[in-house]
């Protein structure tokens, strides 16, 4: 009985694959700038003037701390 040829296959080359193209976001570093420079200046306002006119109470330092938080969670997102 003949034997048949072996047919040959061209070497694996695998799919081109796509690069990704990473947008850069320029607005993070001075937002997260403001963010602590707001943070710092409202507990520093709050302090000093507290018995005169910020009223409110203990929500003040919540948000002079919660613009500290948000400018710390920006820090993790610059590159």
């Amino acid at each position: 009985m003949p034997e048949s040829k072996g047919r040959k296959k061209p070497a694996y080359t695998p799919p081109p694959t796509a690069v990704k193209v990473r947008k850069r976001r320029a607005w993070i570093a001075p937002a997260m700038a403001v963010c602590f420079v707001l943070g710092i200046a409202w507990l520093t306002v709050w302090y000093i003037a507290q018995p005169h006119w910020m009223v409110g109470g203990n929500i003040n330092l919540g948000i002079g701390f919660g613009l500290l938080l948000v400018g710390f969670a920006l820090a993790t997102k610059w590159e």
